[in-house]
């Protein structure tokens, strides 16, 4: 089925990150970096399918030296990338046109150069890296930093949204994408962009989230070893199990008690009619003359009359004696009470 994986990372130089590295092992490529001299050659690679540029003319070298050249800051971004899981639903020609639509997306939302990378399209984990500049592009030469990248008080002085809600703008788009790719390839499977948080918001408990077991550890398992990851994760799975067996019953608790609730009130409502004097109308075979009196020939009224009287005959016959009454129902409650005043006061609690 298809599944939703939309995750947004900036590669930085504080965390010891390169552009260009990053580049050279994304599209399976040999480049060397200007700023550390090293060469970064990843041309080994097999999984890598699919490579373009959108909105720069240039080699892909080029695209990153130049974006690495232009900041001088140490803890510099140099790129943010965007990687996203393609449905395995869609085939080569559908995938590949699906992560190109995102990335003019992005290209035209931001202004930016997108270096677009599809990798392992023949497997179970199909996927793109989105790596985009942090500057403007005009397709040959990068320019200022792009509004994506502004603090949030200069956002606020433009009118822009803050980057939490930029983020979640870039997830529905993806996700619209989505499915409408899905749609127009005749599959019935959708996405949801919601985060966890989102879906279950309200609830008390919330379904717990599977961890990222990574391609190192995927094919592991896929091989036969168990690992770490893929145990926890299959841990949270049983543990999501339970949880909808919980849901299923209580659903059927509470469509039990709602039936009861609603005898009741159908009760009650026969239960008022009588107090009231009205006849219970449910079976039509009975008309509201006949409810009180078997003759048809007397009235409503007077079959009424006859129950207050057959009502009072009852009462006149009682028999109080043979019942314990109000007296030895007082002497027990004096026995008791005897039996309390003997009691030590330190035994009882202060009363708050």
């Amino acid at each position: 089925m298809a599944i939703y994986h939309f995750h947004v990372r900036p590669i930085q130089r504080s965390s010891g990150q390169s552009a260009v590295a990053a580049a050279a092992y994304r599209s399976g490529s040999r480049f060397q970096c200007p700023l550390t001299g090293r060469g970064n050659d990843y041309r080994g690679r097999t999984d890598v399918d699919h490579t373009e540029l959108i909105g720069w003319k240039r080699s892909r070298e080029a695209l990153w030296v130049t974006a690495e050249t232009s900041e001088r800051r140490r803890d510099s971004t140099t790129a943010r990338e965007y990687e996203i899981a393609l449905p395995v639903e869609l085939d080569r020609r559908g995938s590949i046109r699906l992560a190109r639509r995102f990335a003019d997306w992005l290209r035209m939302r931001y202004e930016v150069a997108v270096d677009l990378c599809i990798h392992a399209l023949e497997s179970g984990n199909p996927h793109a890296h989105l790596m985009t500049t942090t500057r403007a592009s005009n397709g040959w030469d990068l320019g200022d930093k792009a509004a994506r990248e502004w603090s949030g008080s200069k956002r606020k002085r433009h009118g822009l949204p803050n980057r939490r809600r930029e983020f979640r703008q870039a997830r529905m788009v993806w996700g619209q994408m989505v499915n409408a790719a899905l749609e127009k390839a005749k599959v019935s499977a959708r996405v949801d962009y919601r985060s966890y948080a989102e879906v279950y918001d309200g609830l008390a408990v919330a379904p717990i989230p599977t961890i990222h077991l990574g391609s190192a550890t995927v094919r592991k398992e896929q091989g036969g070893v168990r690992t770490e990851r893929g145990d926890l994760n299959r841990i949270i799975d049983e543990i999501r199990r339970l949880d909808e067996q919980i849901r299923l019953v209580r659903a059927e608790i509470r469509a039990e008690v709602a039936n009861d609730e609603e005898e009741c009130i159908d009760t009650g409502i026969v239960h008022e009619d009588l107090e009231a004097g009205r006849p219970d109308t449910s079976d039509d075979t009975v008309t509201p003359d006949q409810y009180l009196s078997p003759d048809p020939d007397r009235g409503f009224d007077e079959g009424l009359e006859d129950w207050d009287d057959d009502l009072q005959d009852a009462l006149d016959a009682h028999d109080p004696s043979e019942y314990e009454g109000p007296e030895s129902y007082h002497e027990s409650w004096g026995e008791n009470h005897e039996d309390l005043d003997h009691q030590d006061g330190d035994d009882w609690p202060d009363p708050e």
